[in-house]
């Protein structure tokens, strides 16, 4: 369906839905989407990225895929010892996640990113550039992983890669926050029952401004382990003032 990604998959102790759809802001205008998810399995481990490019940047969807793509694929050359995969070690391989980010980046355009690495007992590794986020959720709680907006707004400005000197100047002065490769970094430890969500702010601004209406629903349904199309209806609402590109990836471990 034009407008609509959707994709699943799954390993013996880890199931993945994500989808992404085009805003109304750009579905009215006739242009795609500029957000991308992507993910990457070995031994033990996945991988997750979701990324949001700058619209107001020339060349941003194309950058969101590449660093998506890359920080996956960077994943796949560390040296993961699924017998070992404990706290220290996906936090380094995170980062060799987000440097191979950066460097992709620099091929134009300008983009936020989330990424996460699960190991198969649960243990979680991020870091993020900009307010594409990650959530934990279950039946009767959500959790943001990374600290959100404070103030209820949905913001203009957001951090970016690439950062240093070549970022664009158009980015403006909030977006240029961060200095050299410096991400924000948080980890978790997933239990069953858990669905670990990343998601860009066209999902992420209206969750949290609708802790009694929004959040509730999804919620309730990505906890029920929707199918990929289902999971695409579901962040395809409709929301007074929310027009950007929806994009979430879901995870949650397997049981039985």
């Amino acid at each position: 369906m034009a407008g609509i990604r959707a994709e699943g998959a799954s390993a013996s102790w880890l199931a993945m839905r994500a989808a992404s759809v085009v805003g109304s802001r750009h579905r009215l205008a006739g242009q795609p989407s500029d957000d991308f998810f992507a993910w990457s399995q070995g031994e033990g481990w996945t991988a997750l990225a979701v990324a949001d490019g700058l619209g107001a940047i020339p060349g941003s969807a194309d950058a969101a895929a590449r660093t998506c793509s890359a920080a996956v694929l960077a994943a796949s050359s560390c040296v993961l010892d699924e017998s070992s995969l404990d706290a220290p070690a996906l936090a380094a391989a995170v980062r060799l996640c987000m440097q191979a980010a950066e460097s992709a980046a620099r091929g134009g355009g300008a983009t936020t990113l989330v990424v996460a690495l699960v190991a198969a007992k649960g243990t979680v590794s991020l870091a993020r550039v900009g307010d594409s986020t990650a959530f934990v959720v279950d039946a009767q709680s959500t959790r943001e992983l990374f600290p959100g907006r404070d103030d209820g707004t949905v913001g203009t400005s957001t951090a970016a890669l690439p950062v240093g000197e070549n970022r664009p100047d158009e980015l403006g002065a909030d977006a240029q926050s961060a200095e050299g490769n410096v991400w924000e970094t948080a980890s978790w430890q997933l239990q069953p029952g858990e669905v670990l969500v990343l998601a860009t702010d066209g999902v992420a601004d209206p969750w949290r401004d609708g802790p009694q209406t929004v959040d509730p629903a999804l919620r309730a349904a990505i906890t029920g382990q929707p199918s990929p199309l289902a999971l695409a209806g579901l962040v395809d609402f409709s929301r007074q003032g929310c027009h950007d590109d929806r994009t979430v990836l879901c995870a949650w471990l397997r049981t039985g």
